[in-house]
């Protein structure tokens, strides 16, 4: 018996077009593995959602202008540089899940970050154990000095604020101080510093009250802590929100009570919460430290220009700062986390848009400390640089 013949020309059309189709992917996936190879990807780690994520946008375009501006001046032209982003929503779990993505799936050698200290603290452990570099901006706890070789920072730390906001409060005859502390990394080192420099000045903690991030009505909490008759309140939050909100809930309780702040009162969103800088007026607080010189002025002259008026000056500055000494120093020592942590270790003074500074042993920058500043009716007043 002949048997059938089952061909039909469809079924040599369709296995050519599966060919040619896995030749297509084939080529595409090679493409794309060649022009990763040909990428320097540098990580960049911010609250880009939540209460924090207009601070953390501004980083984010601060090191995207760092990034325009070095692209002409490095020796390794051939290499494409790309910045790796990711949203570590003032979040300890969110950061290190993102810290893994960026060291395991990436393969970053240096993190640019800018953010909150428990992003950096939770981070930390990973970044240490992939030997990559993290150069934070704006995280000020006391605690990530202590977090390992390859974490560096810009800002001042929390050990300097305490000291001087106590002093401060302290030196304007005030000797009964309550506190109000959002339950995060960066405010309770605050708190702590605070506390133990207040105490040795003589001074007694009336009140010291905590909230969790989610908290949005103060008014209970001011008044179980106004019911302690305190001479003195210090309003030491994460986030702009929270700094505006609290006050604006002290005024609806008719608390006319003296307010000592952070850094928290000089972001925008920190009248907006509150209804206006009238709302705010008289609140004092340590802040960074104010940028001055041509360059950092040029600089926030174009940040405002193409983005409007940023959170913080200083995020701007040191942001870029942290973006372009990274880059650099990829330029230089070469795309490797252990010899970026050494150039940054052996750098001399930088002058950057922020400030001049150096790190020492723990990686903090020396030569930065904190200004004070008030709040006006028309804005915040810089008292001492």
């Amino acid at each position: 018996m002949a048997l059938a013949n089952t061909f039909h020309p469809s079924g040599l059309v369709r296995l050519s077009l599966f060919c040619a189709l896995l030749v297509c992917l084939t080529f595409a996936a090679s493409a794309r593995c060649a022009e990763a190879d040909d990428a320097v990807k540098v990580g960049f780690l911010a609250p880009l959602t939540g209460d924090m994520a207009a601070f953390g946008t501004d980083g984010r375009r601060a090191a995207e202008f760092a990034l325009e501006d070095f692209q002409p001046q490095r020796k390794l032209k051939e290499k494409k540089l790309q910045l790796v982003v990711e949203d570590s929503q003032c979040s300890g779990k969110t950061s290190a899940a993102a810290a893994s993505r960026l060291t395991a799936i990436e393969h970053v050698q240096a993190i640019v970050h800018c953010g909150c200290s428990t992003e950096v603290l939770s981070a930390a452990p990973i970044i240490e154990r992939a030997k990559t570099v993290l150069l934070a901006s704006a995280s000020e706890s006391a605690a990530i000095s202590q977090a390992g070789e390859y974490i560096f920072r810009i800002s001042p730390n929390t050990r300097q604020a305490g000291s001087d906001l106590a002093e401060w409060i302290a030196g304007s005859g005030f000797r009964r101080a309550a506190l109000i502390t959002e339950n995060l990394d960066y405010a309770l080192s605050l708190r702590d510093e605070f506390v133990r420099n207040f105490t040795k000045l003589h001074g007694v903690i009336a009140a010291d009250e905590t909230y969790n991030p989610a908290e949005n009505d103060f008014r209970i909490l001011l008044s179980r802590i106004r019911a302690t008759k305190p001479d003195v309140l210090f309003v030491n939050p994460q986030t702009g929100l929270k700094a505006g909100l609290i006050v604006k809930h002290l005024r609806e309780i008719n608390w006319t009570t003296p307010v000592f702040g952070n850094y928290a009162f000089n972001l925008q969103d920190a009248p907006r919460a509150a209804g206006g800088y009238e709302v705010l007026t008289g609140v004092r607080f340590v802040d960074y430290p104010v940028v001055s010189g041509k360059a950092g002025e040029t600089l926030l002259a174009r940040f405002r220009k193409r983005y409007g008026e940023p959170q913080s000056d200083f995020n701007i500055a040191a942001t870029y700062d942290a973006a372009m000494l990274t880059l650099e120093a990829i330029d230089q020592a070469g795309n490797n986390g252990v010899k970026i942590r050494d150039y940054f270790y052996a750098l001399p003074q930088y002058a950057g848009m922020a400030c001049v500074y150096r790190f020492d042993k723990n990686g903090d920058a020396e030569g930065i400390h904190y200004s004070r500043k008030e709040v006006g009716p028309g804005g915040v007043a810089v008292i001492r640089p």
